[in-house]
């Protein structure tokens, strides 16, 4: 059973606005994502989704807004600063190396928090440590006995697991997962689903999506933007209900998304 949020929400967002030229990528957005579930993002190609999460991961700077997360003002902070406090982030495009092990790839990932926390000198047990998050990652997402297997010789889907490992290797609080079913089978997009619920109960996570089904099927909250402005956000049910999301966004065919 997932427990229920604290209090005090464990992100929030407060009138973040980021402009390209005359384009607001992202403009005014209020936002207030749980210390634990899944705060699922969707909105046409175009809406600013994939710009709101470079916001909130420090690969973008905001032109104006706020942002907190666990009571602390970090909109200023950049990606290095931001992974530390506890957010890490998926890219749609892979950062697995392909001619190492899993076991390397998350050691890799590890090492670099584990020296990150350590400071500039790293400390002599640094390096057992992170191979012990490291195999303790590729548990999180059933891939410990994949361990020794390169990451080209990898499936889809358990790439995409790998990816989420190393992810994990930082110990996150929050997540923020870019269409991690993008170019998954069905049954690959079924482990994820399950992967993602499954780490939901412990962190909270932001979720951009296409598989609406999927979204909606994991989301305890939804929020829709178009435009780069939030259309609406609620609960999962209410968000389908509302006419005007229906309008802008689910009434689309929406697999062409």
């Amino acid at each position: 059973m997932t427990p229920p949020p604290s209090h005090r929400p464990l992100l929030q967002v407060r009138a973040l606005t980021r402009h390209f030229g005359g384009l607001n990528a992202v403009q005014d957005v209020n936002l207030e994502v749980a210390d634990t579930g899944v705060h699922g993002l969707i909105g046409p190609n175009g809406a600013g989704k994939s710009t709101l999460i470079n916001l909130l991961s420090g690969d973008l700077k905001p032109h104006q807004g706020r942002i907190v997360f666990q009571g602390r003002d970090i909109t200023s902070f950049g990606v290095a600063r931001t992974a530390r406090l506890g957010i890490a982030r998926s890219y749609q495009k892979s950062n697995i190396f392909g001619a190492l092990t899993c076991l390397e790839n998350c050691w890799l990932g590890a090492l670099r928090h584990e020296a990150a926390r350590a400071g500039i000198l790293p400390r002599p047990h640094t390096p057992e440590r992170a191979r012990v998050r490291a195999l303790e990652a590729l548990g999180g997402v059933e891939l410990s006995s994949r361990a020794e297997t390169r990451g080209d010789a990898l499936s889809h889907g358990e790439r995409r697991q790998l990816e989420i490992a190393m992810l994990l290797t930082g110990a996150p609080k929050l997540l923020l997962l870019d269409e991690p079913l993008a170019g998954l089978g069905p049954g690959e997009s079924e482990n994820i689903v399950a992967l993602i619920k499954a780490l939901s109960a412990h962190r909270g996570i932001v979720l951009v999506e296409h598989d609406l089904d999927a979204l909606f099927s994991l989301a305890d909250t939804v929020s829709v933007l178009e435009s780069g402005k939030i259309l609406a956000s609620a609960a999962p049910a209410a968000v389908r209900a509302d006419s005007a999301v229906r309008r802008a966004y689910l009434g689309r065919d929406t697999a062409a998304q």
